[in-house]
């Protein structure tokens, strides 16, 4: 079933509600990680990375770290800027 595109204010208060918050974030570092090399194959230059964040989330004790490492590990070059884009809670 496609139902097309869905805003973050409407999917993310049910990612919310079944505790699937985190694992979205991490989905999508990851899609952004995949998607990177594609990018630079097609001579895309790619200097910022723009996620949606939930403010929960960056506010954890560890998320910087968590995010930087995450990024290293999936070869995002230490030099882009990761932008967040906050959702409220």
């Amino acid at each position: 079933m496609n139902l097309g595109i869905i805003s973050p204010s409407q999917f993310v208060p049910i990612a919310e509600a079944a505790n699937l918050a985190d694992k979205l974030s991490g989905f999508m570092l990851r899609q952004c990680a995949e998607t990177y090399p594609l990018c630079q194959e097609q001579e895309i230059s790619l200097d910022k990375i723009s996620l949606n964040i939930l403010i929960r989330l960056i506010s954890s004790r560890h998320f910087v770290s968590g995010l930087l490492s995450d990024a290293e590990k999936l070869g995002i070059p230490s030099d882009t800027d990761l932008v967040g884009y906050y959702q409220s809670d």
